[in-house]
């Protein structure tokens, strides 16, 4: 039980109006009493003590919280009256008095305006049989269940656990479907399991699911059905959501007590996805949209619950209908590379051209950005076929370019390379291979990298950069500066180039952290690397780096990303104006 607190500090503070005495008679026969324990010691009790004249001389944490008070020493000495609304104040004094008039507990119950229903209970608090004081206690009402599903044959019982099968599920929601009643489903997953079976073997993971199963059958009986794995479904006979909420509570909190196999306690939690049938045609469905609130639940931390809601099934399908148009995008290459000019900041120079890949869904006028679809790419491994693509419409713009005399002189690329491209085996036969085909020179090609952590498979990559820069290409690091990943690749990858990280520019404008760009500047020159700095947004940001002597710099004020065509027309038109009309000069 949480602790209560004790007597007034000072004879001034709001107790003064209850004699000292009484307060520590009180408090002691509450220490004494012997069945206090049994109604107090629940998760979330609320509990607080009176002396006979309805004046609170003791309250506890969860009584505190509830009623909106910080602090014990902000009710001490007040009674019922200026602490609840005059309907819980007047049915809280006729309990006192019931009390007092019987000396017996009496119990009530009743339900807040979210619709949680309470128990409430006054106990006499005794001293040598007389009454001085009175107990309240208030829980959580428990929420019964009438366990009326009847398994009727062995296919209906899961074997492992006791509960009732998959299949015995599908026959009951079937005739709950067919006969519209008022039924909710609580999907059960029991957290981080697999690190039992994966630490402790099998066997104890089996026979941790069947002692989870006994302590749900023990409430809910028949009701409960293991679908597969560690997961359980429970049937509830309403679609009441303040009553689902707090089943699914006292679950949760239950399940704060350990699981006691084979002698050892195994403490864990468990998410829940609630789901009502209404809206449902199949037991499929039902089950589809509790998944997605459970994965909710987990996504949102674990340890609790969380309600399916329409939304959620509309982003479900909205993401899945976004993955069948990248699959077709990929099969169709709808993917083009946009150009975003480097910028040498002393010459105003064009340095070279970072490559960025865009999505032109067929018949789209609109181009998608790159959040709409490279995370799909880089979980599904499509990254590795469409960075193929990517090398190979770079060489052939590079190829392009260094054909038209108006440029003047080659345009070196930079092209970024993901982790999961790392993962490849052909990776740096893809590279060299495509190179060698169009005929451009490696020392034109800048590969970026970004994200690598010491978890990482550094040897693989170590030796993929080896053979890539003895053939001549040069290797970035990507995003420098958000986050210690790129501290490590800065200390143990070999590259020649740095791109500093979008964020780190933004401070600029904010007049923050310059001895840290100072210091960043000082490590990249000691060892000897090229510094890109990324998202150039305004003039004063320029002529704060070229006043520090950065060298090179891109961004949306330099230039947007620009189409094939439009990077060719820059790069005539930048070509064709004297050195002293070039960017910034």
């Amino acid at each position: 039980m949480n602790s209560m607190s004790g007597t007034p500090d000072s004879p001034d503070s709001p107790t003064a109006v209850v004699e000292g005495a009484t307060v520590n008679r009180l408090h002691q026969a509450f220490d004494k009493r012997e069945n206090t324990e049994r109604l107090t010691n629940v998760i979330n009790a609320q509990v607080w003590v009176t002396d006979l004249n309805g004046r609170i001389i003791r309250a506890n944490d969860p009584w505190l919280k509830a009623h909106g008070f910080d602090s014990v020493r902000q009710v001490l000495g007040k009674t019922a009256h200026d602490v609840f609304d005059p309907v819980l104040a007047g049915a809280s004094v006729n309990e006192e008095l019931n009390v007092v008039d019987t000396g017996k507990e009496s119990v009530s119950a009743f339900t807040d305006e979210s619709g949680r229903s309470f128990k409430s209970v006054r106990l006499p608090l005794l001293e040598q049989g007389a009454i001085i004081g009175l107990i309240g206690v208030i829980t959580p009402q428990e929420v019964t269940v009438d366990s009326d599903v009847v398994p009727v044959s062995q296919e209906d019982v899961d074997q492992l656990t006791g509960a009732s099968s998959l299949a015995a599920l599908h026959t009951h929601l079937a005739g709950v479907l067919a006969a519209s009643e008022p039924t909710s489903m609580l999907l059960l997953d029991l957290d981080d399991f697999h690190v039992v079976n994966n630490s402790m073997g099998r066997d104890v993971g089996d026979r941790l699911l069947q002692k989870a199963a006994a302590r749900l059958i023990s409430v809910f009986g028949s009701r409960l059905f293991r679908v597969g794995g560690d997961a359980f479904v429970i049937l509830l006979p309403t679609d009441d959501l303040a009553q689902l909420d707090v089943v699914s509570e006292q679950i949760i909190q239950r399940w704060r007590q350990p699981l006691v196999v084979d002698g050892t306690e195994i403490y864990g939690s468990v998410s829940i996805g609630i789901a009502p049938i209404s809206d449902h045609e199949t037991s499929e469905e039902l089950l589809q949209d509790a998944e997605m609130a459970m994965r909710e639940a987990k996504d949102g931390g674990r340890n609790r619950s969380a309600i399916f809601c329409h939304d959620q099934r509309k982003a479900a399908d909205d993401e899945l209908w976004r993955q069948m148009l990248v699959r077709r995008a990929v099969a169709s290459k709808e993917f083009t590379l946009h150009w975003q000019p480097i910028v040498e900041l002393a010459s105003g120079e064009i340095a070279g051209a970072e490559a960025f890949l865009r999505w032109q869904p067929a018949g789209g006028a609109v181009t998608k950005p790159a959040a709409e679809f490279i995370p799909f790419l880089e979980h599904s491994g499509l990254v590795i076929p469409v960075g193929r693509q990517v090398l190979e419409d770079a060489c052939r713009q590079h190829t392009s370019w260094r054909s038209k005399d108006e440029i003047g002189r080659p345009v070196p690329m930079y092209v970024n390379i993901s982790r999961r491209q790392f993962s490849s085996a052909s990776l740096v036969d893809d590279v060299l291979t495509t190179l060698q085909k169009h005929a451009v020179d490696p020392a034109y090609l800048t590969l970026e990298i970004s994200d690598f952590s010491p978890g990482e498979d550094l040897g693989k990559v170590l030796s993929d950069v080896d053979r890539l820069q003895k053939a001549g290409v040069r290797i970035a690091i990507d995003e420098f500066g958000a986050g210690s990943s790129t501290l490590f690749g800065l200390a143990n990858l070999p590259i020649q180039v740095v791109k500093i990280a979008r964020s780190i520019t933004d401070r600029i404008s904010k007049g923050q952290d310059e001895p840290i760009l100072d210091s960043i500047q000082h490590m990249i020159e000691t060892i000897g690397h090229m510094s890109i700095v990324q998202g150039v947004e305004n003039d004063m940001q320029v002529d704060w780096l070229r006043s520090k002597g950065w060298t090179h710099a891109q961004g949306y004020h330099l230039s947007k990303p620009l189409t094939a065509e439009e990077m060719t027309d820059l790069l005539v038109d930048h070509n064709s104006r004297p050195e002293g009309q070039r960017w910034g000069n």
